[in-house]
Order: structure tokens, then sequence, then C-alpha cells
């Protein structure tokens, strides 16, 4: 079909299709070198007019070069391809460029018309680690699987994972198997609960609703294998559009146990905010009170996240307990404020401790103080009354909030000295404090000083 055009409109057709093109003569040097590709601007300038045609070639691509430029002179007329690269400067692997030599008569001059494969090699090789990529996350994610069931075969207490929708166990340890049905056969894909004396079915049935509003909750039950008295902890998690419920079987406990699990319980239910963080400061643990306070509807939402989340008026004051804690064992009366979600602030003071244990931990103990009453500040009374009480507030209040109330404190101390000495005399108090009466009036009804209607 080609054979009926002229060889003008072939030449139009290599040129549309060919980004380079090389003429080679019969001693092998290139003699013409024609960038087609407006696109290939830095080829424009390549030195290889005038050079031999396997010095322009890479080292490891010249014998295969040269074994082309010979095939293409013995087999006139037959297009020979060759896939070479050419060294560049700053450039690994030189420029990929794919030809194909064609020569009309065997002692003529060789044309090799060239395609640039720097696109097709940059998509190859986003492929290439793109496959390496998903292989390095497939074996981690396999390595984490094949450590979770072993640890997950190896506790001591029963483990299962229950489906919210469905209700049906897909996962369960060898213990859970044996704490609810007796013997090693498998249970998963059974309906849940199972395994319970006929008193205890519907407490779990309660405890996972519970645990469905509040993200955990446990419980005292009995097994229908023996009559067995167990433990069980539910946790309610969420995975994408899924959600699973983390169950805990503890039977045969000591008691130790019964110990552990009374100060749980205690903590829990703390008048006062607790705490335990990680050595970064990140929340491991946080009872009812906090969450309360903070405006947090489950646990959940609390653990991971950074304790300066909701402690203190910057990151400043995490920083210096953590530090001090670092240093020393525990910290008492550390003023603070808590933030909850709606951004108000609350008045607090943190006690904290460093926990022994393999792992760097602390526990707080968070006090709200915003309405403590004392004998030297009731309720009653709006500001500090002392600069004690005022260098007490640093680190909650602003500087400049306390520069305001140690002016108030002072103008309110004098006139309570004037009215003292005067012996209630509001006429003579402002003239000893050197104001009108009106003056004396207003700032006794500000600072709620005695009574403020004008009488003498």
């Amino acid at each position: 079909m080609l054979t009926n055009l002229d060889p003008a409109a072939i030449a139009a057709a290599l040129e549309a299709v060919a980004d380079i093109q090389l003429r080679i003569d019969r001693q092998g040097v290139v003699t013409e070198v024609s960038v087609t590709n407006a696109e290939l601007s830095d080829l424009r300038h390549a030195p290889w007019q005038g050079q031999a045609w396997l010095d322009i070639v890479s080292p490891e691509h010249r014998d295969k070069a040269a074994d082309a430029v010979a095939k293409a002179r013995r087999q006139p007329g037959t297009p020979t391809r060759v896939d070479v690269g050419h060294p560049w400067q700053g450039l690994e692997g030189g420029i990929p460029i794919s030809y194909r030599l064609v020569c009309a008569e065997p002692e003529g001059p060789v044309f090799a018309i060239g395609v640039d494969l720097r696109a097709i090699s940059s998509l190859r090789q986003q492929l290439v680690n793109a496959q390496q990529a998903m292989e390095q996350d497939y074996w981690a994610t396999r390595q984490i699987e094949n450590r979770y069931r072993r640890l997950f075969e190896m506790a001591s207490d029963g483990f299962l994972v229950v489906d919210d929708s469905s209700g049906r166990i897909l996962e369960a340890n060898r213990r859970a198997t044996e704490l609810l049905s007796g013997q090693l056969d498998s249970i998963v894909g059974r309906a849940f609960p199972m395994g319970f004396a006929d008193p205890s079915t519907s407490t779990v049935t309660d405890i996972l609703a519970r645990a469905r509003v509040t993200g955990s909750a446990d419980c005292e039950i009995s097994l229908s294998h023996e009559g067995q008295a167990a433990h069980l902890t539910v946790t309610f998690i969420r995975q994408g559009n899924d959600a699973r419920f983390l169950i805990k079987l503890s039977a045969d406990r000591d008691p130790g146990l019964v110990a552990q699990t009374a100060c749980d319980r205690m903590i829990e239910s703390a008048p006062d905010a607790i705490l335990v963080l990680d050595d970064r400061g990140s929340v491991i643990s946080a009872n009812n009170t906090f969450l309360e306070w903070t405006q947090t509807a489950s646990t959940e939402q609390v653990i991971g996240r950074a304790a300066e989340t909701w402690l203190g008026r910057s990151a400043v004051d995490m920083t210096v307990l953590l530090n001090n804690l670092r240093q020393q064992r525990f910290v008492r009366l550390y003023a603070s404020v808590l933030r909850c979600s709606a951004g108000t602030t609350t008045d607090i003071e943190i006690s904290a401790v460093r926990l022994t244990g393999n792992d760097v931990q602390y526990g707080l103990f968070l006090r709200d103080v915003a309405r403590r009453v004392t004998a030297e500040h009731p309720m009653t009374q709006q500001l500090p009354r002392s600069i004690e009480q005022i260098t007490r507030r640093v680190g909650r209040v602003p500087l400049k909030e306390l520069v305001r109330e140690s002016t108030d404190v002072i103008e309110a101390l004098c006139i309570e000295a004037a009215l003292a000495l005067t012996k209630d005399n509001r006429a003579s108090a402002a003239e000893l404090l050197g104001l009108s009466r009106q003056s004396l009036y207003t700032k006794l009804r500000r600072y709620g000083i005695g009574e403020s209607d004008g009488s003498e």
C-alpha cells in the first residue's frame, strides 16, 4: 500500500511518527541528525553529528548497535529494530531510544528512525515502584496478622470478635471456645450470646446495648458450662461501615484480679477526672468524669489524642508538667485549665504521678477548683482578696487580666480601710480617699462592699 506513495509523502509520514532521525554513512559515522519532535528540545543540542554511531551509544549497548547496522546492510529494505541508550549528562541510564534501521543498498547509508522511550520508561518505573510498595504493604500486613493470631491464641483469657449487624461470632480464640462450649469445636459463625446461664444471657444482651452507646461496659456473668463465674468486658468499635464488639471473658479470677476490678470501678466512678498518659503525653485511658467534663461521647474519641487538646491554656502547661514528672515522681496542685468540646474553660488543679513499669506512664488527677469555697475566699467574694491569691492564678489567667484584677483588689482594699477608719461614714471616707461621694457609691456598687444605697 505504501508503494503507491511518493517519497515526499513517505518522508512526511516518518516525520510525524518519529522523534529523531539519523543518517549513518558507510564508515559508521553519523552525518546528519534531525529531531522531528518539537517537544524534545534537549535532543536538538545533542553533539552527535560527525561522531561514530558506536561512540554515541552507551557502552553496554554498543555490541547490539553494531550488529543492528550490519544486519540492516545485509538485508536492504528490511527494517531492523534496536533499543539503545545514549549517554546524557545528569540523566542516569542515558536517553532510551528505540530505532528502526533501514538501508536502501548494501554499500549505501543506513537511516535510523528513533522513538524516545523516556515517557514509557518513566511509566514502567512507576509501575515497578507501585508493585514494590504493594508487596511491602502486603508482607507488613501479613506479619502483623501472624503476630495478632499468635497473641490471640496465647491469651489466657477468652477473646471474641462479634459482628454488630448479624450478631455472629467472627473470631474466637481457643480459651473463649473452651469457656463457652466446653469443647474445642469452633464457635465461629454461631449467634452471640451463647454459652451463658439463663439469667446471664439477658444481662449480656443489655451489656452489648450499653457498650453500643458508651463505647465499653462490663459485668459479672455465669457460664452454662459447669456454672462457672466469669467477668465479661465489651468494647464497641467501628471499622468503616461495619461495627464490631470486642469481648473479653475472664474466668477463675484470683483475689488480686478482684481487687484490681474494684479499683477500676472506683476510678470510673470517681468524682474527679482521672487520666493515664503515655510518655509522649497521649491519653491511654480516661474515666467517665473526664468524658463528662469535656463533653465527649466515648473513650474512643479521647484515647490516642494528646492531653494538651483539653488541658492547659497552651502546650506549655503540659510540657512543664511532663518535664517535672520525668525529673521527680509526682507533682501536686499544679494550676491549669480544662477546655471542653464547646470551647468553655474550667479552672482545675492537677496532681500527677509517674507510674512504674516496663513503659513510662503518668497518672493525672484533675480537680475542679472554679467554685471552691474556703474561709479566705468565700463564694460571695467577686475578687481575689490579696496579692498572694492573684499570684496563685498565674498560668490560669492572662497577664493583662491579672494586672486589672490587681488594680481592682488594691482599690477595693483601700475603700474598705477608709470605711473602717471612718466607722462606715461614707462622706468622711470619700473625703479621706479624695473622691466625690457619687464616685465612692459607684465603686461600692462595683465591688459589692457594704450597702451601696448612698446612706451616710
